[in-house]
């Protein structure tokens, strides 16, 4: 039983390393100015690869690479949504189970008991996709424009925690990685 948990563990742990670098959403802008869209976008040592849809059909995709020396700077959007709602349908399909099998059928018979897991999974599903898809914004994961001085924060302040303390002042020099 062990060895099927951690087996399990390792094969979870996988799965989110290797679709830490893919992307559902991106926007890709080219240094002549063109913005181009497209979906399952991945970030290579030196290219992006990404399915562009065809503008004439949008049932057929591209898979397109584009060398990182013609681009300017990549947009993307993860796609929390269906993560979201896996997890809030899943959590709420696992409570009506668990409650289900607490009850050994006192108060009311299967059918009824399956309908109103169903009802509230979908309902709890459909929240998850909600709040998902609601915190899913545009993130830069690339940038040829970005200077490393944006990244460097200098703070200056000043305390005084009592009227008969002496002041203090603080200087903080950090760099956001």
């Amino acid at each position: 039983m062990k060895k099927v948990f951690y087996f399990t563990i390792a094969l979870f742990l996988c799965t989110i390393i290797t679709s830490a670098q893919t992307y559902n959403k991106v926007k890709i802008t080219t240094k002549d100015g063109r913005i181009i869209d497209g979906t399952k976008g991945s970030l290579e040592k030196e290219s992006f690869s990404f399915k562009m849809n065809n503008a004439s059909d949008d049932s057929q995709s591209l898979q397109t690479s584009v060398p990182l020396s013609e681009v300017s700077m990549i947009q993307a959007k993860k796609g929390k949504a269906g993560k979201w709602a896996l997890g809030c349908g899943g959590g709420c399909l696992a409570l009506c189970l668990v409650t289900t099998l607490a009850d050994n059928g006192q108060t009311a018979d299967t059918g009824t008991m399956l309908l109103g897991s169903a009802l509230w999974t979908v309902v709890f599903a459909g929240v998850g996709a909600i709040i998902g898809s609601s915190s899913d914004h545009w993130e830069i994961i690339y940038s040829k424009n970005t200077s490393m001085l944006k990244n460097l924060n200098l703070n200056f302040t000043t305390d005084q925690f009592t009227r008969h303390t002496p002041r203090t002042n603080n200087l903080t020099l950090s760099y956001r990685f």
